[in-house]
């Protein structure tokens, strides 16, 4: 008796599944050990002085200036983008709760009011 767990399984009709399967298993692991290997590489960069990387015959690198500024991009362009999205809603919002004109009603027309006696 084979028991299948999916039941499409095998059929003509191909279609996307986020179902775990052996080959995104296998994907994913061999992603975790290269992750941890450039990791490992960017630190011995990073961290080890430059005459320890020559004794390794390792002349043609960056200059240590790019191990800090490159982790440094994403949370300055996360950053600037929230700034950016925060000043143009001000700007395109400004004054939408001072003037009765503005408010419009549910089908989308503006208010018949002129005026608001408080």
């Amino acid at each position: 008796m084979v028991i299948v767990d999916d039941p499409l399984e095998g059929s003509s009709d191909s279609y996307a599944s986020p179902n775990p399967s052996p080959a995104r298993g296998v994907y994913g692991f061999a992603l975790f050990v290269c992750s941890w290997f450039f990791l490992a590489l960017y630190l011995i960069w990073a961290l080890l002085p430059t005459p320890y990387l020559e004794l390794l015959h390792l002349t043609y690198l960056p200059a240590k200036y790019w191990a800090i500024a490159i982790p440094l991009l994403l949370p300055i362009t996360v950053a600037a983008f929230i700034i950016l999205v925060l000043a143009h809603n001000l700007i395109q919002l400004h004054g939408v709760f001072e003037d009765i004109e503005i408010i419009e009603d549910d089908f989308g027309g503006s208010v018949g009011l002129r005026s608001v006696n408080l």
